[in-house]
Parts: C-alpha cells; structure tokens; sequence
C-alpha cells in the first residue's frame, strides 16, 4: 500500500472600506498551478485561472454566495492511474494558522463542495462542522485516464457579529472601534483542501 498526502494553502483576506457604509473587499490567493502527486500518475492541481478578487463581500447567506461568481475557487484532480491497483482518494478540510494574523473562526465561514457536474457533496456547512469523511471516496480503476474538477464555494456567515461599540462583537469595522476587539479588515480565513490517495 503506498499512500501520499498533499495540500493546497488557500488563505482568504479581508480588507474593509467605507463609503457611506461598510464594503468589504475580499481576495484569496492559491498556488500556482503545479501538481501535487496524490498516487501513481494521478496530480491534484490548484486552478489558477480562479484567482479572484470579490467586492463587497461582508456577511451574507449562501443564496447570495450562489449568485456570485467570485466566492469560488477549484482543484482539479487529474492523471492516469497507470497501475494494476485502485486508487482510491479522500477530499479533507484542514485547519491551518496564518502567523501574525487574527483568523476568522470557522463557525462563521461556511463551504459548499460541488463538482463540475453540479453534484454536491457538502452544502451550506461551517468548516467548523465540516468533519473527515463527509466527502465521499473517490475511485479511479486501473489503467485508465481522470479528470475531475471539485469547486469549493465559500462565504463569511451571518453569524459573525461586527461592531465598533457592542463588547459582544467578534470584529470591529474601524481602527476607531473598541481596542478589545480585533480588526475585520486585518482577519484572514485559511484552511488547507488535502488531498489523500492510496493503492489498494
């Protein structure tokens, strides 16, 4: 049996600006797109061309995440299983630390997972809630070609609370606000989409 694990960092930040009222400018970067081996001949690639800066992205439900394009990002999972043996793969959501940066708890980020033929596999969940072996194990039978592209739509819940002046505020909006409380705009959500494959 021979097993590797892979991931992609893909850090989210925040950054407020104030017209008349609060927007939010919200940027994600990912890797390049260079694969990571997941087994046999089979990558695991981050999608460049989804490298997307989304306006206004303060608090919202997932209907409105829907509508916008920009709240999404996609790995593709891509290869030849060149061997006599069943790769199987597993999709897992990890928690990863960004020094130096207050991280948005997970309760307030919530994920869909979906394919490129719409199929869901996880909806409106919290990665908070998100737990390993929620996703489905993927098959690819021996000696053959795959392409399978996995989307991961994400969005800051309405249960996050911003507010310059209330002490139960997890965020405030402005450097003006209660000096207790960290900064919306300097928060960061990060996470890793791991990747594990194994040759059964």
């Amino acid at each position: 049996m021979r097993k590797k694990k892979i991931s992609v960092l893909i850090v989210f930040l925040i950054v407020i600006s104030c017209i008349g009222v609060s927007y939010a400018v919200f940027t994600y970067y990912s890797s390049t797109n260079v694969g990571s081996l997941v087994a046999s001949n089979v990558y695991m690639y981050t999608d460049s061309n989804t490298n997307a800066r989304a306006i206004d992205m303060l608090p919202m439900d997932r209907a409105t995440a829907i509508r916008r394009s920009n709240t999404r990002t996609s790995f593709l999972v891509n290869g030849r299983n060149d061997t006599d043996k069943t790769l199987t793969y597993t999709i897992d959501i990890v928690n990863r630390k960004v020094d130096g940066k207050e991280n948005i708890p997970f309760r307030f980020v919530n994920i869909d997972i979906f394919d490129n033929n719409e199929t869901y596999y996880v909806q409106d969940v919290s990665i908070a809630d998100f737990k390993e072996g929620d996703l489905p194990t993927f098959t690819i039978t021996p000696n053959t070609d795959y392409f399978k592209r996995f989307y991961v739509r994400f969005w800051v819940n309405k249960d996050i609370f911003l507010s310059d002046s209330d002490p139960r505020a997890n965020f405030k909006l402005t450097e003006s606000g209660s000096a207790a409380l960290p900064l919306y705009r300097d928060a960061v959500v990060s996470f890793d989409v791991v990747v594990s494959g194994t040759l059964n």
